[in-house]
């Protein structure tokens, strides 16, 4: 007979995960919740059942849990309608635990005026809390924001750009690419702005390469000098951005600071 296929290492007991979390595990009741809204492991995704166990979890205080309870609610889907009043209640209980995602949630309720006035104060102390702790949607959102003619605070828009590119972010690459090309808040450098847009296209989700960093419309501008310093540069920042763009931006700074021979 055919030997039995081996389970991968991916594989749950959903049996004993059901029996752990009935029994008031927290960590189960918030795993089976997290498999019930994505509909992994064979079962059927079931936005119900997510909320029933999430909210075990959360009841008991679990932060993971209660970010996820208030996300599920921010949106209308199919089997559960929206209520941006439970979805703030739930996301600051977590936010006041310092979960990161709820705390970004949080700052969105506020920018999108989700059942609450518009308030630019909030988000930004929101987002401020989530990048700090790494929440890399919080950060290039806080580019964002700062970028903003109505707040226009660059040197700070190009901090938080720089911390989300750091994490491979692809949008934050090329907005930070932008600055640089236009010398907005920067010193204006088109080998680190095309540098950082091929970047930003390596680092694209598939399929939205070409929109979202076209170099090559760029390289048109550029001396081929610059296309291909720029090149090499984008090649360093693949392997290590952040000390590979502070030792491009340190040996640039100190070839501007010498004095042009008489």
């Amino acid at each position: 007979t055919a030997a039995a296929e081996a389970p991968t290492a991916e594989k749950i007991d959903l049996v004993q995960l059901q029996a752990q979390a009935e029994a008031g595990d927290v960590a189960a009741q918030f795993r089976l919740g997290t498999l019930y809204e994505s509909g992994e492991q064979g079962l059927t995704q079931d936005n119900q059942q997510a909320l029933r166990w999430l909210l075990k979890a959360a009841e008991k205080g679990y932060a993971p849990a209660q970010t996820s309870v208030g996300s599920l609610y921010l949106f209308d889907l199919e089997d559960l309608p929206a209520d941006y009043g439970l979805a703030r209640t739930w996301l600051l209980r977590a936010a006041e635990q310092n979960d990161a995602r709820a705390q970004y949630n949080l700052g969105v309720i506020y920018r999108d005026a989700m059942g609450v006035e518009r308030d630019t104060p909030v988000v930004l102390e929101w987002f401020e809390r989530a990048a700090q702790q790494g929440d890399v949607q919080a950060q290039f959102n806080l580019g964002v924001l700062y970028e903003n003619p109505g707040i226009d605070q660059l040197d700070k828009a190009h901090h938080w750009y720089r911390q989300a590119a750091d994490q491979g972010f692809a949008a934050a690459q090329f907005n930070l690419a932008v600055l640089y090309f236009n010398g907005k808040g920067v010193p204006a450098d088109p080998v680190l702005g095309y540098a950082l847009l091929v970047l930003a296209e390596a680092n694209a989700p598939k399929g939205n390469q070409g929109s979202l960093a076209p170099h090559e419309e760029a390289a048109q501008f550029m001396e081929v000098e610059q296309v291909m310093a720029g090149k090499a540069l984008a090649s360093q920042l693949q392997k290590d951005f952040s000390p590979a763009l502070e030792h491009y931006l340190q040996t640039t700074k100190a070839a501007q600071s010498v004095p042009a021979a008489t």
